[in-house]
């Protein structure tokens, strides 16, 4: 008896830990695929910058929830790991908000509420941008996604294991 309530339980946990762990690099994967997108578009200045930070922000809040429930199923296996896994969402998070400074400084200044500015300024605001936070966004990004992906490469063996412990079920009871 105590045996299939163990299984149950691992079964479960595998299962929780599966979900979660794929929807983390769903959402980490997108939010570096939107920054990467915007910090190396150099038409930027001209398109609306709210759409991305929507699809980013609404990426974020997924990121949080799955990396809060995979931190705690790691917790209890590999500590180690669980940490790492919170150490790359914060930067994930950390490069969002670069990326965002860096799309509100290409839109020029905001002390002229509707204010219309021609391709030349918004060139200049662009190539601002760049200088002061842009160079150092796309930095950041280069580093958060070689993290990312040293973290999924550790994690992927534990995704494996869990798929095991999913698909076993009662049969070793």
């Amino acid at each position: 008896m105590l045996r299939r309530i163990r299984a149950a339980l691992e079964k479960r946990r595998a299962q929780a830990f599966l979900f979660s762990s794929h929807n983390w690099h769903a959402a980490c994967a997108g939010v570096l695929a939107i920054c990467g997108e915007v910090l190396g578009a150099e038409t930027i200045h001209q398109r609306d910058i709210g759409a991305s930070l929507d699809k980013a922000d609404r990426l974020l809040f997924q990121l949080r929830n799955h990396a809060s429930e995979m931190r705690g199923l790691l917790n209890r296996g590999d500590p180690d790991l669980a940490k790492r896994v919170g150490l790359t969402t914060n930067r994930v998070f950390e490069l969002r908000n670069e990326t965002a400074r860096f799309l509100i400084r290409c839109q020029g200044p905001d002390s002229v509420p509707g204010a219309r500015f021609d391709t030349a300024a918004r060139r200049l605001f662009y190539d601002r941008a760049m200088q002061e936070v842009g160079l150092n966004a796309r930095l950041l990004h280069a580093a958060v996604l070689a993290e990312f992906l040293a973290t999924w490469g550790r994690l992927e063996a534990l995704i494996s294991a869990a798929r095991i412990e999913e698909k076993a079920g009662f049969k070793d009871v």
